[in-house]
């Protein structure tokens, strides 16, 4: 899930060890996926960020995918979603995106690629990673966050923040496991 520059040390909204689910993301991409779909970010320069700094800006280095993931990524058997690209659309899940060439949404890719088992990665784990894997949960996709390759949202990084906690207990009510 959005494993973007923007989102690294010095981004927009990086974090100072947001580059640490790099390495856990790329092996676990590399040895345990068949198929590897990212997703990203890709707001319009008009997009509502909010009280957020802007950040994924279509067109911007801060929207790319951080390089080494996207050599993996750019393989003929992999997907990225793009998502967040109009200005209301709140983007967190990935199944509120599409890929642009053709415009496939990750429920199609799923369904053609026949996958039953959903990882879910990256940032941040109370917004983005959490809602994807609730709506694959929802449409009866076994789903799993894997913890060593996602990082909390900044602001909601310490065990007693009340949206973390949230998140979890909504996470378990969802059967969705964190390993």
């Amino acid at each position: 899930m959005d494993v973007q520059n923007d989102y690294q040390p010095g981004g927009a909204l990086g974090s100072p060890d947001s580059d640490r689910i790099i390495e856990p993301l790329i092996e676990y991409a590399t040895l345990a996926a068949d198929v590897v779909i990212a997703s990203r970010n890709l707001h319009p320069d008009d997009y509502d960020f909010g009280t957020s700094p802007p950040s994924c800006i279509k067109g911007t280095p801060g929207a790319r995918i951080v390089t080494d993931l996207a050599v993996i990524v750019a393989k003929p058997e992999n997907y990225v979603i793009s998502k967040g690209m109009d200005r209301g659309q709140g983007g967190y899940s990935a199944f509120e995106g599409g890929t642009l060439r053709p415009l496939e949404s990750l429920e199609d890719i799923l369904r053609n690629e026949k996958i039953t088992h959903v990882a879910v990665g990256g940032y941040w784990l109370d917004l983005c990673v959490a809602q994807t894997a609730f709506d694959a949960a929802a449409l009866g996709y076994a789903t799993a966050i894997e913890m060593t390759c996602t990082l909390p949202f900044p602001e909601f990084n310490h065990d007693s923040s009340p949206q973390r906690k949230a998140t979890f207990e909504r996470l378990e009510r969802a059967g969705v496991p964190v390993v």
